[in-house]
């Protein structure tokens, strides 16, 4: 089926949310992203303010309808991706390799991101996609460690 890129809007949000937040809970379970629903909500809004670009991967599902698979918020002219997120139902497809990708022509000279490190299949991706690591930290959020990367080309 085909897959295409379109800005958010604000008819979309809401299913964003839910993508963002069942995707997080399989993830990492032991968090409660149900909770940060509010401050997720805000900090979308935040990026539409502040020239991200908050993009969808639609594909149409069984009956025509285009059903959201994931979605990136990306700075262009920073180069910061502060979200990639695939839906429960995308995972293990290409769905993650688009969006990635797409992050990339949206900000062709760098892409910058933090990982938890706790999660592994996300290291290994961002690692095998060419991103190197620059740092670790502390996430703000959950307390937990975290790791800087970038890619250029």
């Amino acid at each position: 089926m085909k897959q295409s890129f379109r800005p958010i809007i604000n008819e979309h949000m809401q299913s964003l949310i839910a993508l963002w937040i069942a995707s997080w809970q399989q993830t990492m379970p032991g968090i409660n992203f149900e909770e940060r629903r509010s401050d997720f909500s805000d900090l979308m809004a935040s990026h539409e303010r502040n020239g991200y670009r908050i993009e969808g991967l639609f594909q149409p599902d069984l009956k025509g309808l285009d059903e959201l698979r994931g979605f990136i918020a990306v700075h262009p002219e920073t180069g910061d991706l502060d979200q990639i997120c695939v839906s429960i139902a995308a995972k293990g497809t290409s769905a993650a390799l688009a969006l990635l990708n797409h992050a990339k022509a949206l900000s062709p000279k760098r892409v910058t991101l933090k990982v938890n490190a706790a999660n592994p299949r996300a290291i290994r991706f961002y690692e095998r996609e060419g991103f190197v690591k620059t740092g670790e930290g502390v996430s703000s959020k959950s307390g937990l460690p975290i790791i800087f990367y970038r890619w250029q080309p």
